[in-house]
This record gives structure tokens, sequence and C-alpha cells, in this order.
């Protein structure tokens, strides 16, 4: 019985593993070489994530997220000038990129959204919850916000008069809606 039982689970996988295999072969080769890019990248490897993003931009050389790798590579690397033109190329074909102001930074240079940024802490820092949710939400205004942004404005939010419901309720409604963005931790009320 336990023999018969053991054959049939290796027929089963020996069925199954061509269906397997042929599932992986018609899954889109760009974003294969894309998620391979990100891997290698996450994995601190960038020379084989840098083979990823040339073969991502042989095949399409406007692809944001190759783009922005190799940014991030030739930074990393301290080429600086190469960095650059990849992160000029981002800007022209995707200006709204997630990663595109890291990518500045790590180039050096301060985007206009990070001194907004700046100025929502002092004054969030300074009392001015108020105040300070209003630059928050000129920082963010329709661009993709990194959780712990996110999480800084809905403190500064808890802060307010009228903001304490609206902010408890902000975490969990942009949960919803993007799934990638999760707060750490949920906003708390001043005392």
């Amino acid at each position: 019985m336990l023999m018969r039982t053991r054959q049939r689970i290796i027929a089963t996988m020996l069925c199954a593993a061509p269906a397997i295999v042929l599932a992986q072969a018609s899954a889109d080769p760009l974003n294969v070489l894309i998620d391979q890019g990100k891997y290698w990248q996450a994995h601190k490897r960038g020379d084989l994530a840098e083979q990823a993003w040339q073969k991502v931009l042989r095949i399409d050389p406007k692809q944001p997220d190759a783009l922005f790798g190799m940014g991030m590579v030739l930074a990393d690397r301290k080429d600086g000038s190469g960095a650059q033109q990849y992160l000029a190329q981002l800007r022209q074909v995707a200006p709204n990129y997630p990663g595109i102001d890291e990518l500045g930074r790590r180039l050096g240079e301060a985007s206009p959204r990070d001194q907004t940024v700046n100025d929502a802490r002092r004054l969030a820092q300074s009392g001015q919850s108020a105040s300070a949710v209003q630059e928050y939400r000129r920082a963010i205004d329709g661009k993709p916000a990194t959780p712990e942004l996110q999480l800084e404005y809905y403190q500064a939010l808890a802060a307010t008069p009228q903001g304490w419901d609206e902010a408890r309720r902000g975490p969990t409604s942009s949960r919803a809606r993007t799934p990638t963005i999760r707060a750490t931790r949920s906003p708390t009320r001043s005392i």
C-alpha cells in the first residue's frame, strides 16, 4: 500500500514537472530579468545586477527599473558621471519614479521634495502640527511616498485638533489602495 502511494506521488510529480517548466518559460522574459536585477541589487551583488539591467536595457532602453538600477550600481561604484546619465534618462522617461529622489541623494543632490519634508519636520518638532501637515501634503502631492514619510505625515496629522480620526484611518486606507506601502506602526497622539 505504501509503495503504491509513493509510486503515485512520483508519477504525479513527473507529470507535473513539464507543466511547471512550461509555465516558467512562458513568463515574460523582461519581468524575469527585472526581478533578477532587483534580487542581485538587494543582495549587494552589483556585478550580477548590472548584467541583468544591461540585458533589460537592450530589450527596452527606457525601462525605468533598469535605469534606476544601473544608476544605483554606478553610484555604489562611485561612478558619479555614469550614474548621473542614468538619473537624467530616468527623469526624462519616468519623472515620478518612486526611487528617483533616492538616486539623486546618492549623487549628492537635494530635491525640492527633500527641502519640503525638512521644513515639515521642523514645523512638527516646533509644535506647529497644522503647518507641518500642509508641508507634508505638498511633499507627497500625488508622488509615491515611502512608508516612513507616510508615517511622519500621519503622526503630524494626529497631533492636529481635527486630524486624529483621519490619521487613525489613514495608514489602513493607504494599505488598501497600495499594498506595497505599509506603516511600520500606528500613529500615536501627542499628550
